[in-house]
């Protein structure tokens, strides 16, 4: 199985983390405080936001107009705008999700 996993052991098991991808071809993952977005390949691909430590799964795609093929993320933040951020992908700016 694909898709994103977490261990809340220190690697000694993982469990799958997937409710809410289209599918779990993850290309990319980036972390920003409490969330953490993925980068989804495929026909359903596109970039996708949890706020529960990967628990849930929401597409943050609006305003991206090429979301099927996502090689990387990096997330930029101020200190003082922790709810404030951008998300950078492969030419595409995504800006206060």
């Amino acid at each position: 199985m694909d898709g994103v996993f977490i261990s809340t052991n220190s690697g000694a098991s993982w469990r799958g983390v997937n409710s809410g991808l289209t599918n779990t071809y993850v290309q990319c993952l980036a972390v920003s405080g409490s969330n953490i977005f993925v980068g989804v390949n495929g026909t359903n691909g596109g970039i996708f936001l949890s706020t529960d430590n990967g628990t849930n799964w929401t597409p943050v795609n609006a305003g991206l107009t090429n979301y099927k093929w996502i090689s990387g993320l990096a997330v930029v933040c101020r200190q003082s705008q922790m709810d404030r951020f951008r998300v950078f992908s492969r030419g595409a700016l995504s800006n206060g999700l």
